[in-house]
């Protein structure tokens, strides 16, 4: 699994990599600034996107 993670205006973009469109998929967020903290699960669900042109 690859995958990337940028923190962009102090909010998080996560990219997870070889993921099925239209599947649920639930992650759980751990906050390390400080003191460890688990949020979540959180659930994505990948969509294709198609090109604008």
């Amino acid at each position: 699994m690859s995958t990337n993670h940028f923190n962009i205006l102090n909010g998080t973009l996560y990219i997870d990599h070889n993921r099925k469109n239209r599947r649920t998929y639930f992650y759980k967020l751990e906050d390390l600034s400080g003191k460890s903290t688990l949020h979540g699960p959180v659930n994505a669900v990948p969509q294709r996107v198609r090109n604008a042109e």
